[in-house]
């Protein structure tokens, strides 16, 4: 387990064979199971509810969790340990007065990196969206609760978040150019650690990844399906 052993098998215990942008990388099935959430999402969308049921079913959610538990959540800290370069010194300098963006410009962010996280570059989804199916779908096919364990696995894997790149602790600005979509593991394990302390390229200085439809389209959709099913 990463939480408490070092090195950790995962990560690999090489800093010059780790990766210069992910924090940590994404077991393969990871993408299998997002791909049954995605598979869920567009039936659901169409009102094909037994699909995304089944669909739903396939999801290796407590993989999920255990995964972020015990791996993805740990990576910074992990990163930090064994580069020897937890501490900084202390930043003396100005704050951008807002720490939280706004909403339109974290969707802003997220447009423009086609909802997929710019370290690791696993596709994501907003809250909203996550929200919209629970209505549709409930606790037994898609749980929402007030504790990790009690979401979905897909929801703390896959959920969008606006990162600051460098981070606002540091003097890092809210604007659309210190921030990136980030899944929500990368985001964590980044916490206030600087690229710099965590052996990280700047991401950046690489184009942001395509390759997918995200999903906000079938937002309306979902809402609407939920709607005519109270």
């Amino acid at each position: 387990m990463c939480r408490t052993q070092q090195p950790c098998p995962t990560l690999g215990e090489t800093p010059a064979q780790w990766s210069r942008f992910s924090l940590l990388p994404r077991p393969e099935w990871h993408s299998a199971s997002f791909k049954h959430f995605e598979t869920a999402v567009l039936s659901a969308a169409r009102g094909e509810i037994p699909v995304a049921q089944a669909s739903l079913r396939l999801v290796q959610d407590r993989d999920l969790h255990d995964w972020c538990d015990e791996h993805g959540l740990w990576a910074g800290e992990l990163r930090v340990a064994t580069l020897g370069t937890k501490t900084l010194p202390k930043y003396n300098g100005l704050l951008d007065a807002k720490k939280d963006p706004p909403a339109a410009m974290v969707e802003a962010v997220f447009v423009r990196d086609g909802y997929r996280c710019r370290y690791c570059h696993t596709p994501v989804v907003s809250g909203e969206l996550l929200k919209a199916l629970h209505a549709l779908m409930g606790n037994d096919y898609f749980p929402r609760g007030p504790t990790n364990r009690s979401n979905s696995g897909i929801a703390r894997c896959f959920t969008a978040v606006a990162d600051h790149v460098v981070p606002h602790s540091r003097g890092g600005a809210t604007n659309l150019e210190n921030l990136v979509t980030s899944c929500g593991p990368c985001n964590y394990a980044k916490t206030d650690y600087t690229l710099q302390q965590l052996g990280l390229e700047d991401p950046r200085l690489r184009p942001a990844p395509g390759g997918w439809t995200p999903l906000q389209g079938t937002l309306g959709a979902l809402r609407d399906q939920a709607a005519v099913r109270r």
